[in-house]
């Protein structure tokens, strides 16, 4: 009976642990077409621009913010965020009367540990680190 309580146990991370800030390490992995992933790679469009340029931050009262400033853009991320089910959900966007986006994604929280981040975005992982 025990191994079957743990069997179900549901895998939900805790929406708390994403509060603080998260900096990108530079690495991704892709989706393949049989649903595995591929080893980590270095992101070079981050070497070409000289470096970490990318830092999340999830603060307690709900704000998305990218390397300290309003997190939304036009498609892709909003000024709110909210935690479910492994899922980051974004709201407040940025307007763009001159583009023309798709329905955006939610953003998987694939794993969440103490100070390491996976963030699935559209079948590409990317791996950030706690720094505050």
């Amino acid at each position: 009976m025990f191994f079957l309580l743990i069997a179900c146990k549901p895998n939900d991370k805790n929406p708390s642990d994403i509060i603080g800030k998260w900096e990108s390490v530079g690495t991704f992995q892709s989706q393949n077409k049989d649903g595995t992933w591929s080893p980590w790679q270095v992101n070079k469009i981050l070497c070409i621009w000289g470096g970490n340029d990318f830092a999340y931050e999830f603060t307690s009262d709900s704000k998305f913010l990218r390397n300290g400033q309003s997190g939304a853009d036009c498609c892709n991320s909003g000024n709110k965020y909210r935690v479910a089910n492994n899922e980051i959900m974004f709201s407040d966007f940025l307007a763009c009367p001159t583009v023309k986006c798709g329905k955006p994604q939610n953003w998987i929280i694939t794993e969440i540990k103490e100070d390491t981040l996976i963030l699935e975005k559209y079948s590409i992982r990317y791996k950030y680190i706690k720094t505050k």
